[in-house]
């Protein structure tokens, strides 16, 4: 009996650029891209009680391209006080799965099953956030209130499979995190 062999070639290509604009003396954008390309090929082979049935599995390609991209907008009336936003987006790509031996059929099939998917997709994941800075009109303390917004979807995750110790990666649901913050913070000898 022997195990598997699986060989996984990932090949990305990518560029990242970024430009920035003072648009006025108080206000400046910030703007990046990174265009991705990216081909995952797969080859494996084996027999036996953990592996596939046949002999030889068939060469398997996954391609895929996409980008990231970020902005920032900072206006800023004075040397103290500033308010800020800022987005960004990206992903995580795809690709194809190992097949899985015979003795996970019972696993699989309890996940409505009858063999590991081909392939997981890309996972996207955008984030949202505004701030501010400043100081009180009354006392020597700086204020830097913030709040976020992220949203992931797609996630991919390893799916366990107990029964025969293999696993494979899926695109499982979806996650959102929003909130704020809030720092102070003295520019002097009194307290806040």
């Amino acid at each position: 009996m022997s195990a598997p062999v699986h060989a996984v070639v990932d090949k990305q290509i990518a560029v990242f650029g970024e430009a920035s604009f003072k648009l006025t003396d108080t206000f400046k954008a910030t703007a990046g891209l990174r265009p991705l390309a990216t081909r995952l090929r797969r080859i494996g082979s084996g027999n036996g009680a953990v592996a596939r049935h046949d002999n030889q599995h068939p060469l398997e390609l996954h391609r895929e391209a996409g980008h990231t991209r970020k902005q920032f907008y900072l206006w800023q009336p004075d040397r103290d006080d500033l308010v800020y936003v800022s987005a960004s987006k990206g992903f995580r790509p795809g690709g194809p799965n190992v097949p899985v031996g015979p003795t996970c059929g019972g696993n699989l099939a309890a996940l409505g099953l009858t063999r590991v998917p081909g392939q997981y997709a890309s996972d996207s994941c955008g984030a949202t956030r505004s701030g501010a800075r400043t100081p009180s009109s009354t006392t020597s303390c700086r204020s830097t209130p913030a709040c976020y917004y992220i949203d992931w979807n797609g996630i991919q995750q390893n799916v366990y499979l107990p029964g025969c110790g293999q696993q494979y990666t899926a695109n499982l649901g979806k996650a959102r995190s929003e909130g704020g913050e809030h720092r102070g913070a003295s520019t002097g000898r009194s307290m806040c």
